[in-house]
Order: structure tokens, then C-alpha cells, then sequence
């Protein structure tokens, strides 16, 4: 599933959501997001819903995270948009 808040004009789905459900409605299957932007939540916010999603699942949840690159992302929602080694050390400071 991806992780993005908005891809060009595409509409898109937000990824927690569709994770629980898919949690749910798969039981068999492992499942988790393609890969997470460190930038979206604040990490220790971001590492307490794996935490619940992965009790809940009985351990399903795959956690991959990555230090964002769409611009047109953070600055549709106001966000700022760092220099790639700024996000990058964001990113190695919330693991």
C-alpha cells in the first residue's frame, strides 16, 4: 500500500486505513505499506500505530520507512520540503 497523502490527480486512499483493513479482511496474509515517509507523523506516533496494528494482527505487519521525496506533496499540505540530506538525517534520527 502506498503512503502518500496525494499523487498528481490521482486520488489516493490514506494507507493506515487501508492497512487495517486489509489486516481484517486478510487474516492469512502479512501486510504493510510499500514504504512510510519519515515526514508524514512524528515518529514515535508513527511506531505506536505498527505497535497496535501489529498486536492486532497477532504480528502481520511489515514496517518499511524512507525520507520522502515528492515535493508536490509536502507543499500541497504546507509542509516544508528540506534538502535531501536534512530529510535523510531526519529520517536516521526517528529509527
Amino acid at each position: 500500500m502506498p503512503d502518500h497523502v496525494q499523487y498528481g490527480a490521482k486520488p489516493v486512499a490514506e494507507g493506515w486505513s487501508l492497512l487495517v483493513y486489509a489486516l481484517a479482511r486478510y487474516e492469512d496474509k502479512i501486510c504493510g505499506h510499500q514504504v512510510l515517509c519519515n515526514s508524514f507523523r512524528n515518529p514515535a506516533h508513527l511506531a505506536k500505530m505498527a505497535a497496535t496494528c501489529q498486536i492486532l494482527s497477532g504480528g502481520r505487519v511489515v514496517v518499511g520507512i524512507g525520507a520522502g521525496w515528492n515535493e508536490e506533496e509536502y507543499l500541497a499540505y504546507g509542509w516544508p520540503f528540506p534538502s535531501h540530506r536534512v530529510r535523510i538525517a531526519q529520517l536516521a534520527e526517528a529509527i
